[in-house]
């Protein structure tokens, strides 16, 4: 073989490892209302009523809302946790009627997390299960037990929580989560009551994969 045509084929497999590297779960768009993943291969639509936030903020917001992650865990690092999850999509939305307050607020979270080298997620089950006991660390309390529901053809659980905000005000949260390729991949979402939550989980059927 030609010196030429080698390093060719080694600038080209260079090439690929590069693109294999930068290919991860924030690969993405969004576009008239519709967010598309194309790592993991979905669209879902939301109305024009959720904002979109950025990463830096949405993360700060949803810690003080209490959202759970699967890594939290004390045995773990902060950099090794912080590595593996990923905040893809997070939409608020004031609620008509209730001001501006903290509690007005209605919080969609679309997030991936690595659990690949995790023995205790198997399943979906597992995830809910997992995210439903950090939770509980933080004071909620679930209300009724995981559901599996089915997700454009996907099988995906959900495990509904009631908590309490600082201001005393109550919080109801909705962990729905898919296991695919070795990532848990779901929704978190958070409303002030039971009904709005429900309503929130059905927007969820906008989901498609492809």
């Amino acid at each position: 073989m030609r010196p030429s045509v080698k390093v060719f084929l080694i600038a080209l497999l260079l090439c690929v490892c590069c693109l294999a590297q930068n290919h991860n779960p924030y690969e993405s768009s969004i576009e008239d209302n519709v967010y598309t993943n194309f790592f993991f291969r979905f669209h879902y639509s939301f109305t024009a009523s959720w904002v979109a936030q950025p990463v830096d903020t949405a993360a700060e917001q949803l810690q003080k809302a209490g959202q759970a992650r699967l890594g939290d865990d004390g045995k773990e690092g902060g950099a090794r946790k912080a590595g593996k999850s990923y905040y893809l999509l997070t939409l608020f939305r004031n609620l008509p009627g209730h001001g501006n307050t903290d509690r007005s607020q209605a919080i969609v979270s679309l997030v991936a997390e690595d659990v690949s080298s995790n023995p205790q997620i198997t399943s979906s089950k597992d995830c809910v299960l997992k995210l439903a006991e950090h939770l509980k660390k933080a004071h909620y309390t679930p209300v009724g037990e995981p559901r599996e529901i089915q997700i454009s053809g996907r099988t995906f659980f959900r495990q509904d929580m009631k908590g309490t905000s600082s201001a005393g005000a109550p919080v109801y949260q909705s962990v729905v989560f898919t296991l695919t390729g070795g990532y848990a991949v779901g929704f978190t979402l958070i409303s002030p009551n039971q009904s709005i939550l429900t309503n929130m989980v059905g927007t969820l059927k906008t989901t498609q994969f492809y």
